[in-house]
């Protein structure tokens, strides 16, 4: 691994870095981290960033002005659950991705067998925002066809009526 790090060059040696740990994490056994975050519930706060990310497009402000906020609310949660369903797969996989490239399966399964009293609870700490910037690189896309599945059920279900 060394090796391949190097071979990125000093430049943008961490960003590089990372990214060759992600592509690593990717190839290799991810059930150690899956179960981390399924273990922990990390992959829980899927339906919250949908409903956050459609509550700001245009389409529902609009829909909320017309229909009111309890009725696109409503149809809002049924097309998120929906959303949920189809893509929540996916997004525990990435998740899962983007904590194996920075934790090894023995920390991973530390964290999840000790939580607080974790040895591995310090860096847990500090890999946070590494962790979720791979988390970002990996799912925005997928955060924004989750989110445009949702709000098309909203459209969808006030054409209906």
């Amino acid at each position: 691994m060394a090796a391949l790090l190097i071979s990125f060059g000093a430049p943008h040696h961490s960003q590089n870095a990372a990214a060759a740990a992600l592509q690593l994490a990717q190839q290799g056994d991810l059930s150690q981290a899956t179960a981390f975050i399924r273990g922990l519930k990390l992959n829980d706060n899927l339906p919250q960033l949908i409903i956050r990310t459609a509550l700001q497009s245009p389409t529902i402000q609009d829909y909320d002005s017309l229909h009111g906020g309890t009725p696109v609310f409503n149809a809002l949660n049924t097309g998120t659950e929906a959303a949920v369903a189809k893509y929540g797969g996916q997004w525990t996989e990435n998740l899962a991705k983007a904590s194996a490239a920075h934790f090894t399966t023995t920390e991973l399964a530390s964290l999840l067998a000790d939580g607080q009293a974790s040895p591995q609870k310090e860096k847990f700490e500090r890999k946070k925002p590494d962790v979720g910037n791979a988390m970002r690189d990996l799912s925005t896309d997928l955060l924004s066809e989750a989110t445009s599945d949702a709000v098309t059920h909203v459209v969808e279900s006030f054409q209906k009526n």
